[in-house]
């Protein structure tokens, strides 16, 4: 029968354990109801990969938790989980919205091997967009971009024309079919 003397002892073992990473404090020292709480993606990034940084599943998980001020979105897990090795993500026809797309796009960064993305027909506007393909300006294996019946306005579209003008870019394929691409949008 342990005494109270070996209680303290494995207790303050316990202690040492947790203060030896003096970055991130361990999850039983927080207190979420203290209104200098910030858990944010910075803060998830720090305490979710043991061995380096978040992966993007649990940026695209938290994200979705983290969603319209904490109500959170329902998680679709497709866009970044893949059930078999592959170069393609498709979302087509998910009714992604923004808000979605924001997540998707953060997540999106660190996706290893995407080759083709296709978030067509997904009730996108110029923020989701322009969130996806400020994504992929560093993502140089990305051959094709399908961004078909979405809205494609002002900032999207400029960032869009930046990328693809871009010596960089390794895009083969973008398809806006049925895009909802204004004549001054193209002029830009």
């Amino acid at each position: 029968m342990d005494g109270p003397e070996e209680e303290e002892e494995e207790e303050e073992e316990e202690e040492k354990k947790t203060d030896s990473n003096p970055i991130v404090p361990p999850l039983s020292l927080l207190d979420e109801e203290d209104e200098n709480f910030n858990f944010d993606i910075d803060y998830l990034k720090n305490i979710a990969g043991k061995h380096g940084k978040a992966t993007p599943r649990t940026v695209f998980l938290y994200g979705c938790i983290q969603a319209r001020d904490g109500l959170g979105l329902p998680p679709r897990m497709t866009p970044i989980i893949r059930k078999s090795r592959t170069i393609k993500i498709n979302l087509s026809h998910q009714g992604m919205g923004d808000e979605l797309a924001e997540v998707f796009a953060n997540a999106l960064v660190d996706l290893p091997e995407v080759q083709r993305i296709d978030v067509s027909d997904n009730r996108l506007s110029d923020e989701g967009v322009l969130r996806i393909v400020e994504a992929l300006m560093d993502k140089k294996d990305l051959l094709s971009l399908n961004l078909g019946y979405n809205k494609i306005d002002g900032e999207a579209a400029e960032q869009l024309a930046h990328y693809i003008a871009a010596e960089s870019c390794p895009l083969k394929e973008l398809a806006l079919s049925h895009g909802d691409i204004d004549d001054g949008e193209c002029v830009r």
